[in-house]
């Protein structure tokens, strides 16, 4: 499946631009949009990992290096997962 892409234009401040590329610098903005949107939830890792051209472990791996938690277990699913044990026991 072939994915349209938007062509954004961004104005960039010379003390974050310095030294880098137009290209890097599109590319590090579509990396972090990509992150932020599944920090949020709304991609799922796969479908990340394909919007950056990367492997899915690649991908996890680059949520890693920038402190996005690559999975989404909150003390919510904890008891939830404790709940069931609890209910197959007996």
């Amino acid at each position: 499946m072939d994915d349209v892409m938007l062509h954004v234009t961004v104005d960039v401040p010379p003390e974050i631009a310095r030294g880098a590329a137009p290209g890097m610098l599109a590319d590090e903005a579509l990396r972090l949009l990509v992150l932020e949107r599944f920090r949020l939830g709304e991609l799922s890792a796969g479908r990340c990992a394909r919007l950056l051209g990367l492997g899915r472990v690649a991908f996890l791996d680059l949520c890693v290096a920038h402190g996005v938690p690559a999975i989404r277990y909150d003390l919510d699913d904890f008891r939830r997962e404790l709940a069931e044990i609890a209910g197959s026991r007996g």
